[in-house]
């Protein structure tokens, strides 16, 4: 996938309008339900969510982090994962 796209996705998940964030969303999810080629470029992006004060933000965190690991076959890809999610919760 371009990453340019997911740029987008990553920019709109912050939009005030409630279906612009969730469609984000939806397009992330589908995504990450494959092995991607950029789970380190974006990591970091998906570990900030698991610190966010609302519930939505750190749920979206947790699951794209979760797809993640069980689609990528970089060991230390999923370690980092796990490991962020185990110290959020």
């Amino acid at each position: 996938m371009d990453t340019n796209g997911l740029e987008i996705y990553l920019q709109q998940r912050n939009s005030k309008n409630d279906g612009e964030r969730y469609s984000a969303f939806l397009e992330m999810s589908a995504i990450t339900e494959e092995q991607v080629d950029w789970c380190w470029k974006y990591i970091g992006e998906f570990k900030k969510k698991l610190d966010d004060e609302n519930s939505y933000q750190r749920s979206i965190g947790t699951m794209m982090l979760c797809n993640l690991a069980k689609n990528e076959t970089s060991r230390p890809c999923v370690r980092r994962c796990l490991a962020f999610i185990n110290e959020a919760h």
